[in-house]
């Protein structure tokens, strides 16, 4: 493995010296690998060569050039270098000698300056002296940088051409992506660690708790850390009861602000919007009601770890500020703020706001794959050059694997367990964070998933089936028969499981870690995901819809605000309530349950919209009921 390594390290140095110095070239055979870069800069391709002709044992074409007719890619007229690495002769075994020091490739943004007038990025490359996986300062051996192009100057205009006769108006656009929001300040010291407070919420039927039925309000501390209240976690039991609360007195509010009191109702009466704070200490049971009749309509604010949740799991789908790309995987962190994203052909992006504000990062590959770290700070990548990881929520990268076919990647909840699944070779798994992998069950893998602890794993063999692995991948066995299958997620504890078909094929769900599987839906399936309790699921259709479940599966709701489109990528929340999804030549939106939590969170009506919320416990608060068009903020 050690030497593969090294070898992987050659041909990259290979290629990106050939780069930084203008050449290039093309191969015939293979899938071309062509990195889009930005217009007027140098662009790079390379594909693998067969057998015979150039390269008796085959190898690698690489050609390069500058991009002159800045479309961002490297046409076949614009190739100015043609270069091949090709594969030697395979020798006869010689003694078996003693470890070599791996080579490791470090790669990192470069601000324009002397090395780069255009900026672009700097590669480093050594041993790895001290085995530790990660090239420090005092094992670069080679540095050489990837440059952009500096920009032509500009060509004479030509004549103008005669006017053509006025056509006829179009219809609107689309309205277009809001701008991105200021710099974050900066982050204050981070709290120690409490526990997470679980609310649970179930129908009670009529009887000497309700009379004519309602709701029964649990919460607790989640002692164990499973993210599931427990019975023995359980602190706080209360009763919401279906009927009008009596004693409700309104107030016409003309201003522009209200301090909101329990068992209250507000006519928000105002032109302008009209913000309403909830109560900063309510009663569970207490309630508040809010008719806007002002043409500004009404907002409710909320006090610090306040929020508010809704009604039903059919909710719109809004765009976030993500820039069209050709989206390949999506992953959340456990409260769905931090996500990263990877596009075929472009570039990693990551976000701390829940998809609100995006950051480019690094450089452009046909990225096939991604997974994170409940904390969002260890994240796993996967293009056709290699595996990639990163430790600090995806600012800086370091190549931790070669070249595959990778397809899937998967991660345990801290970030130290890692699987990857490739096309026509092992799965591999690695249990320090990707800095060593072993080789484990070969095939034709599409997706894998992983529980929280990284024990049990479950992957999706295409044509063949399903495997189920209890011991972090060392061995498999099939639990499911053929097919085409596509994708597979699990519950955080590994019983729950899903798993989707391509071309008009099933989903199919198990709630015994895979024992016996149930079809649900067919499809055109191409992703999954899955909350913590494995309840929560969401589906990518390509060429079709988003669907979402929230009963393991049993039924599937179309989500026909976010439109039909080549989806592609989805994430969740643990909790399942941010939802994530990205189109394949198009956008990345987002979908919730509620508000985000705090005084940044925020509940918004429209002129005549109604809402009745009642407080299930004391941060949290639900609607009840309501009238016309909402949104969550």
């Amino acid at each position: 493995m050690k030497h593969l390594l090294v070898c992987m390290g050659v041909v990259v140095l290979a290629v990106l010296t050939l780069t930084s110095c203008g050449g290039g070239g093309g191969g015939d055979g293979g899938s071309d690998s062509s990195l889009t870069t930005p217009a007027g800069s140098v662009s790079v391709a390379t594909s693998l060569v067969l057998p015979g002709g150039t390269c008796q044992n085959g190898g690698i074409s690489v050609e390069s050039g500058i991009d002159e007719n800045l479309n961002g890619n490297l046409d076949p007229e614009e190739v100015d270098a043609v270069q091949y690495v090709c594969n030697g002769l395979n020798g006869t075994d010689g003694q078996r000698g003693t470890n070599g020091l791996n080579a490791l490739v470090s790669v990192t943004a470069e601000a324009a300056g002397v090395n780069c007038p255009a900026g672009g990025y700097k590669v480093e490359s050594g041993l790895d002296t001290s085995n530790e996986g990660v090239l420090d300062p005092d094992e670069v051996t080679q540095t050489s940088y990837l440059c952009n192009g500096l920009d032509g100057t500009d060509g004479t205009n030509g004549t103008d051409g005669t006017n053509g006769t006025d056509g006829t108006d179009g219809t609107d656009g689309i309205d277009g992506i809001d701008g991105t929001d200021g710099i974050d300040g900066i982050d204050g010291t981070n709290g120690i660690d409490g526990l997470t407070t679980l609310l649970v919420i179930t129908p009670e039927e009529a009887g000497s708790n309700c009379v004519d039925g309602g709701q029964l309000v649990e919460s607790g501390l989640d002692i164990n850390g499973d993210k599931v209240l427990d019975p023995d976690e359980v602190t706080s039991s209360a009763y919401i009861c279906n009927g009008t609360p009596s004693g409700i007195e309104w107030v016409e509010v003309t201003g522009t602000t209200q301090q909101a009191s329990a068992n209250t109702g507000y006519i928000a009466s105002n032109p302008a919007q009209v913000t309403i704070t909830l109560p900063s200490s309510p009663q569970v049971g207490d309630v508040i009601e809010i008719i806007g009749s002002g043409g500004g309509g009404w907002k409710i604010g909320q006090n610090e770890d306040q929020s508010i949740l809704g009604m039903s799991a059919q909710r719109d789908w809004d765009l976030t500020g993500s820039p069209v790309g050709n989206w390949r995987s999506i992953a959340a962190s456990a409260d769905g703020k931090k996500l990263v994203a990877v596009q075929y052909g472009g570039y990693i992006f990551t976000s701390t706001d829940s998809g609100t504000t995006w950051t480019q990062r690094f450089f452009p590959a046909p990225w096939a794959a991604v997974a994170s770290s409940a904390d969002g700070t260890k994240l796993v990548a996967a293009q056709s050059g290699g595996i990639f990881t990163s430790t600090d929520s995806g600012v800086n990268w370091s190549q931790r694997f070669g070249s595959g076919p990778w397809t899937s990647l998967a991660s345990s909840a801290d970030g130290t367990k890692l699987v990857a699944a490739q096309a026509g070779g092992p799965i591999f798994t690695s249990t320090d964070s990707g800095a060593s992998w072993i080789p484990r069950m070969g095939g034709n893998w599409a997706s894998v998933a992983s529980s929280a602890d990284g024990t049990k794993l479950v992957a999706a063999y295409y044509g063949i089936g399903i495997f189920i692995s209890g011991n972090s991948g060392a061995t498999w066995v099939q639990r499911q028969g053929g097919g085409d299958w596509q994708a597979v997620s699990s519950s955080a504890d590994g019983t729950k499981l899903v798993a989707a078909r391509l071309n008009n094929g099933y989903i199919f769900t198990s709630n015994d870690s895979g024992a016996t599987w149930t079809p649900r839906i067919a499809g055109n399936w191409r992703n999954l995901a899955s909350s913590l309790d494995g309840k929560k699921l969401l589906a990518a259709g390509y060429g079709g819809h988003i669907y979402f479940s929230n009963d393991s599966g049993v039924s599937w709701m179309q989500q026909t605000s976010a439109g039909i489109g080549n989806w592609q990528a989805v994430a969740c929340s643990a909790d399942g309530q941010k939802r994530y999804a990205g189109i394949y030549g198009g956008l990345v939106y987002a979908s919730r349950l509620g508000t985000s939590s705090g005084t940044s969170g925020a509940l918004i009506g429209s002129q005549w919209a109604t809402v009745e919320l009642q407080c299930v416990e004391p941060s949290t608060f639900l609607i009840r009921s309501f009238d016309g068009e909402l949104s969550f903020q």
